[in-house]
């Protein structure tokens, strides 16, 4: 008898333990917490920085993943991962990831300045020397 009510004591507290991480990552509206979106694109932007481009797109893959992320959010999870891409040699995945990004237009200043560049290098390795033209052009290089 004491065994079973230990057994449901120690139910009881898992079971809580998981409800209260599974708020940290989604909260009641079904979208990524977002101190685990701003912690999770960090570590996707490091290990962009340290030219671990998988694990990039790990990252990314998670914060898209894990409930609905707000548009923001995934306009930066998005222009990280297709920086990595660009960087593995998956040119139209890349290309296709930052023109969603520009497509939610929620980057400005640095950021949308970055993804124009960084899309101009994309078309440029995919021989569309036009658009990469158009694209420097937009980053103001």
């Amino acid at each position: 008898m004491k065994q079973q009510k230990q057994t449901k004591t120690g139910i009881k507290s898992c079971l809580f333990v998981v409800v209260l991480l599974a708020s940290w990552f989604v909260n009641a509206s079904g979208q990524i917490s977002p101190l685990f979106a701003n912690e999770t694109l960090t570590k996707a932007n490091t290990a962009l920085i340290q030219g671990r481009y998988k694990e990039v797109v790990k990252h990314v893959g998670t914060v898209i993943g894990t409930g609905q992320p707000k548009p923001e959010v995934m306009a930066r999870a998005l222009l990280l991962r297709g920086i990595a891409y660009r960087h593995q040699g998956k040119i139209a995945q890349s290309i296709s990831d930052l023109s969603n990004a520009e497509w939610l237009q929620k980057l400005r200043g640095v950021e949308l300045r970055r993804l124009y560049a960084e899309r101009a290098l994309a078309y440029e390795a995919g021989g569309q020397k036009g658009l990469a033209g158009k694209d420097r052009a937009l980053a103001g290089s």
